[in-house]
């Protein structure tokens, strides 16, 4: 493990906590947010089923089995948070792992680097 650690702080840079000024580029706000159920269940149907929690700990299994039962609670979560312009913290957290390729590590140190996502906000 002290090899993936030693390689990440190689090609790593300090944070200079200097926080980027992005200016808003229109004033132009929608007037109403609105999810339907089939746009909530055509999103759950694609989450991939195999896949590992997010930082959540919701396994997309999750929403994929229990789709009929979440939906009419997922639209309305949606469309309140939405219409007030407000997005969960939690939502915005993702988790890096790193993951070996293939071969050994001493030999061939590149990672494929994966980011894992809380599903509710997919």
């Amino acid at each position: 493990m002290t090899n993936i650690y030693s390689y990440f702080a190689s090609v790593g840079c300090r944070d200079n906590n200097n926080t980027p000024v992005c200016p808003l580029k229109t004033n132009n706000f929608l007037e109403s947010v609105e999810f339907s159920a089939s746009d909530v269940l055509a999103a759950v149907n694609k989450l991939e089923s195999n896949l590992t929690c997010g930082p959540d700990g919701l396994p997309p299994l999750f929403f994929k089995r229990l789709r009929y039962c979440l939906v009419a609670p997922l639209v309305i979560i949606f469309t309140q948070l939405l219409s007030v312009a407000f997005v969960p913290g939690e939502w915005k957290r993702a988790t890096i792992v790193p993951v070996h390729k293939k071969g050994s590590v001493k030999v061939n140190p590149y990672l494929l680097h994966v980011l894992l996502v809380n599903y509710l906000n997919v």
